[in-house]
């Protein structure tokens, strides 16, 4: 079963690449048609999926293969899935999840109804090969588990709602997984081991004699071996082989009184060359550590030289690990703080990212003025990237700086007479939330205030209906805003590269 379930992985991941790419250009043509905070959730999904596709990658083959595992579990307790597909679960605990469960099952039938046959096939030569009948044997090829593999995978990497919406569309024939193919592999896998299955001889109590005889006569030669080949092609560094040849007489003569030193990697002598290993990887050269642990393996050496039965190489592996455990603690606290580190950064090139794509989408039109799109591009979305990394707490406070933007533009376009009314009492709100965030990012100073008086001058302008310009006047800035249109598609082509 092992040897089939990789062949179903390593089938299903090298097709992961495909799928990913249709599942972004769905996710990216949903955007466009989605209503303003959907279209910000879909748009985010999809710069997730094209940054990190290969998180998305090993998520699914971490659930493809626990589903594996647990056909496998129902195999070998010779009973069927609890459910099969198309049946309701009622233990489900709210309606979003029966809806999935429900839209999964219809992919799944029609995946299952187009491969009928493979799964017949596939069906009936496994249970031939576990010697089952094929009535009490659950296929565990069937759409069902890639399905929700894929599913609980997508919900672990984007748990969006209106993200999950759309990926759940994607689970149909046209657009997931070529299942055929993997379902070929997977015959193909059982065809090859139906024809060269055959009986394993039972060992005989004399060839395990034998055998056991062979290991004590060979088992120091053999660590000799080892340890040759470990200095001769540099696997360790000199310091671990130094640490290690302090050892090595003493683990020769308990190789050769147990084989089980040579065939058992969990002997407690095995697990003492690799906790000195470890260590020595650990410390630092020259520092105490690495002299607690040279003075550690020299007194190790000495005792075991008189008592080499598995307690006192036990007690060995329990004083090495002792120095190793803050080792490797100090290790992985570096290590969360690398990852904490990068982590942060990807973050944070994300959200800006984001968030100048949410300025540029406004700007395209070339119709908001000059300085008003210094201000945008130069200091929002310093604003808006900040509200980014901040939105799992707050998930609606992006959406009201989108808003806010909006707002910000509508303000400084020409007015007819009975929105000038409307522009009085809604700029109060406008310029003290404005103030607010950017006291967040820190913007202060002399060019801060210059754009708050320039954009005074604009609004009071708008109010006496003093910016309304002739026929001259509009075809000049349509021609400004015709520049600006190309400069913004130049930028954006810029970025893309």
């Amino acid at each position: 079963m092992q040897a089939l379930i990789s062949v179903a992985l390593r089938n299903s991941v090298a097709a992961l690449d495909g799928f990913t790419r249709r599942l972004a250009s769905a996710l990216s043509e949903a955007a466009r048609t989605a209503p303003a905070p959907a279209a910000l959730a879909l748009r985010q999904a999809v710069v997730h999926l094209e940054r990190e596709p290969a998180s998305f990658h090993t998520l699914f083959a971490d659930c493809l293969r626990q589903a594996f595992e647990q056909e496998v579990q129902l195999l070998h307790a010779r009973t069927k899935s609890r459910l099969r597909s198309g049946a309701l679960d009622l233990s489900l605990d709210n309606f979003d999840a029966m809806q999935r469960k429900v839209q999964i099952d219809n992919h799944a039938q029609a995946f299952d109804r187009a491969n009928a046959a493979r799964l017949a096939a596939v069906h009936a030569r496994l249970a031939q090969l576990l010697g089952r009948e094929p009535a009490g044997l659950s296929n565990p090829f069937r759409a069902e588990l890639f399905l929700g593999a894929a599913a609980s995978a997508w919900q672990r990497f984007e748990a969006e709602p209106e993200a999950q919406r759309v990926f759940l569309q994607q689970l149909g024939p046209a657009a997931f997984l070529p299942l055929d193919a993997i379902l070929d592999a997977v015959d193909a896998e059982l065809r090859e081991r139906s024809a060269g299955a055959a009986p394993m001889p039972a060992s005989s109590p004399r060839a395990l004699l034998e055998a056991e005889r062979q290991a004590l006569m060979q088992g120091g030669r053999t660590l000799d071996r080892a340890f040759a080949h470990l200095a001769r092609t540099a696997a360790l560094p000199p310091a671990t082989l130094e640490l290690l040849a302090l050892l090595q007489p003493v683990l020769r003569m308990v190789a050769q009184a147990d084989g089980r030193f040579i065939v058992n990697p969990r002997h407690p002598g095995r697990r003492l060359v690799q906790l000195v290993v470890q260590a020595s990887l650990a410390v630092a050269q020259g520092s105490d550590a690495a002299r607690a642990l040279e003075a550690a393996l020299h007194a190790i050496a000495a005792r075991l030289a008189s008592d080499r039965g598995n307690a006192a190489l036990d007690a060995a592996c329990k004083e090495v690990d002792a120095i190793l455990a803050p080792l490797l603690q100090a290790v992985a606290d570096r290590r969360d703080a690398c990852i904490a580190d990068a982590t942060q950064q990807e973050r944070e090139a994300r959200a800006e990212k984001i968030a100048r794509d949410e300025v540029l989408a406004r700007l395209e039109g070339g119709t908001v003025p000059e300085f008003v799109e210094s201000f945008l591009l130069e200091q929002w979305t310093r604003v808006l990237a900040a509200a980014q990394n901040g939105q799992i707490a707050k998930p609606a406070m992006l959406a009201n700086l989108v808003q806010a933007m909006d707002e910000l533009i509508w303000s400084v376009q020409a007015k007819e007479p009975h929105e000038r009314a409307q522009l009085q009492e809604r700029l109060p709100a406008l310029i003290a939330l404005l103030n607010a965030w950017l006291n967040v990012v820190k913007w202060e100073g002399a060019a801060r205030e210059a754009f708050f008086a320039r954009l005074a001058r604009r609004h009071a302008e708008l109010a006496r209906g003093e910016a309304v310009p002739d026929a001259r006047g509009r075809l000049q800035q349509s021609l400004d805003a015709t520049e600006r249109a190309s400069e913004h598609e130049l930028r954006r082509r810029a970025d893309e590269l």
